[in-house]
């Protein structure tokens, strides 16, 4: 029986990862200690460890927050200079985030190899 799924091809990855929508992206980087950071090449996701002093950084950071939720289980928070217990993602100007996480994800997802370690 012949494989009937589409062949991937160049193009077809570099089109489909250009349209990379996803929520947990914040808290995955910050697990990673990753940051998203604007180089030559463009924005990238590298190390923190890796940030250059006057590098271009998107932020996306945890800070603490006071919460009330509404009756209609939506909430509200404000920032808070103590801790709370509760925390929320700051990522400063959120077209910029979106803007910079679409060219650096999509770079991230490329430079992955196919190729199992070991070269097989």
């Amino acid at each position: 029986m012949r494989n009937s799924t589409p062949r991937r091809t160049a193009a077809w990855i570099s089109f489909s990862l250009s349209f990379v929508f996803f929520w947990e992206t914040a808290i995955w980087a910050v697990l990673a200690d990753r940051r998203i950071v604007k180089r030559p090449e463009g924005w990238r996701l590298i190390p923190a460890a890796d940030v250059k002093p006057g590098d271009a950084v998107i932020p996306n950071d945890l800070k603490p927050c006071r919460v009330k939720v509404r009756d209609d289980g939506q909430f509200d928070f404000e920032l808070a200079q103590e801790k709370t217990g509760f925390w929320i993602f700051d990522r400063g100007d959120a077209a910029a985030y979106q803007s910079a996480c679409r060219e650096a994800f999509p770079a991230l997802y490329k430079s992955f190899s196919s190729v199992p370690a070991g070269g097989r």
